[in-house]
């Protein structure tokens, strides 16, 4: 009887243990982080794209891809239909420029002002980055 009441003992010490190990704390990412992870999961892909390979990407690296590129397109887009206002007026991206283009040079300015963007929403981030790397030539 008193094997039976330890090994129950040690069972139910055991399910408690393995809750509180199952317990852990997620991780909050700012809206830069985000910006910045996907977009640098897209450069890689269209990296390998650009040298003429099939790049092979998980689910998860899919849905960041899309979110990097359905950004640039409507970062772009808001540029192009408001390049007469004050916003917008100081970005000239060419119109033939590829969204690889434009990331290869907007992403290692994302990279370089880490700080300076913890809680910006991700349009707003991008409007930064594109002003920054594509200046209008006055």
């Amino acid at each position: 009887m008193k094997k039976v009441a330890l090994v129950l003992v040690s069972l139910s010490l055991l399910s408690l243990t393995g809750t509180v190990q199952a317990v852990s704390v997620e991780k909050q990412f700012s809206s830069y982080e985000v910006v910045t992870k996907a977009c640098e999961v897209a450069k890689q892909v269209w990296d390998i794209k650009a040298k003429g390979l099939k790049p092979k990407i998980n689910a998860g690296e899919q849905a960041m891809l899309g979110y990097c590129s359905n950004l640039l397109d409507t970062t772009r887009t808001l540029v192009l239909l408001g390049n007469d206002s004050v916003i917008y007026s100081g970005i000239c991206v060419p119109d033939e420029t590829s969204h690889k283009q434009v990331l290869d040079k907007v992403l290692p300015i994302l990279q370089s002002k880490a700080n300076d963007f913890p809680e910006t929403p991700a349009p707003v981030i991008m409007v930064v980055g594109l002003e920054l790397a594509y200046p209008c030539k006055k």
